[in-house]
Parts: C-alpha cells; structure tokens; sequence
C-alpha cells in the first residue's frame, strides 16, 4: 500500500515532465522491453535507465516520509 501510494504521488504530485513520466509508466510499470521504450520516446536505452532510477529515487523518499509521517 505504501509502495503504491508513494508511485502515486511522484507520478502525479512531483515536477516531471510528460515524456519522464511516460518512459516510467511503459518501462518500470507496464515492462515494456527498455529498446522499445527508448526508440518510442526518441532517446537513449541509457537515459531510459537514467529516468527510471532517478524516480525510482523519488518514490522511495517518497515511501520514507509516508513511513516516518504514519510511524509504520
């Protein structure tokens, strides 16, 4: 439940930009292979890595704060 609500709220909440979140949605939550995803968008395989660990970053300090706020 955290881990959803924390993908939520980067998602929707946090200063990306459409094409981030939209290599995020297709690479990291629906397992589009990562080639398709980077030829789709225009961009590298590696910045394709590069979006997704930098919001994975986010959505686990994201996770951290929802944890520390409900002292699971």
């Amino acid at each position: 439940a955290v881990l959803q609500s924390a993908v939520n709220q980067v998602l929707m909440h946090t200063a990306l930009s459409d094409r981030d979140r939209q290599v995020y949605r297709a690479y990291a939550l629906e397992g589009e292979d990562i080639g398709e995803v980077a030829k789709k968008f225009g961009i590298s395989r590696n910045f394709v890595s590069q979006i997704k660990t930098r919001i994975d970053k986010r959505i686990v300090a994201a996770g951290r704060e929802m944890i520390a706020k409900e002292g699971l």
